[in-house]
């Protein structure tokens, strides 16, 4: 991130507008760690990292727990970037989950957290994909207790819900939080659509517009490493 980038970031989080969503975030952390022991979910993307320093506002030792696998090296530095973090924040209850696997929602399931940590924070926000995160948290709301299923009765947390990407970069440059240097090519799109994430999800927008783009054109070796453990993922492309 350059200087002037970083110095507008800066100012966007002196505007009431950033200093009401930063409020209302940690009124909905307050709220939610009343319910139960709590984790949050990370990814060493820079929502979920943004999360993980809201929530530790308010409880410095929460549970931070990162899922995992064997490839994840090859998409990006999570070590590196968990590292960084802990060495900051050494006060950061860090749990690392290596599960073989595709998605996310799947290792969760498998590992069962819910059922040490009954309160989930997740980095999920409705700006990057109206149709189903918007309309699942305009539906259940920031704070959402299961009714059904193997999760009845934990919760799922979203504190950053209706953040915009331009709060999100705010808080990080604020709080000088570190992030994933993928995050500062933007060759492909620009800062408010990149993303990375901790999974190799099957669908064609991580080989156009994420770390599997991002990954092909920076690392060909790593990508080359992948699709041999992975040879659906040629297909994306």
């Amino acid at each position: 991130m350059d200087e002037a980038e970083r110095l507008g970031f800066l100012a966007y989080s002196k505007l009431p507008v950033f200093e009401r969503c930063v409020e209302a975030a940690l009124t909905v952390v307050r709220e939610a760690l009343t319910l139960g022991p709590a984790y949050v979910a990370v990814s060493w993307g820079k929502d979920s990292t943004t999360l993980l320093h809201l929530v530790q506002q308010i409880n410095p030792r929460v549970a931070a727990i990162f899922w995992t696998a064997p490839h994840q090296q090859l998409l990006n530095d999570y070590a590196g970037m968990a590292r960084r973090y802990c060495a900051r924040y050494p006060h950061t209850q860090y749990f690392e989950i290596d599960v073989e696997g595709d998605r996310v929602p799947d290792k969760v399931a498998f590992t069962r957290p819910w059922e040490q940590y009954p309160v989930a924070f997740v980095g999920i926000r409705a700006q990057e994909n109206r149709r189903t995160r918007g309309n699942a948290l305009a539906r259940h709301g920031l704070i959402h207790q299961y009714k059904v299923g193997e999760r009845a009765g934990s919760w799922r947390v979203a504190p950053l819900g209706w953040w915009d990407w331009r709060a999100v970069w705010a808080y990080t440059v604020l709080h000088d939080l570190p992030y994933l240097a993928s995050y500062d090519d933007t060759s492909a799109v620009g800062r408010d659509l990149s993303r990375t994430c901790n999974l190799v999800a099957k669908n064609p927008s991580g080989a156009t517009q994420g770390r599997l783009a991002l990954l092909r054109r920076q690392s060909p070796e790593y990508w080359n490493q992948l699709v041999e453990r992975m040879p659906w993922i040629a297909s994306l492309s």
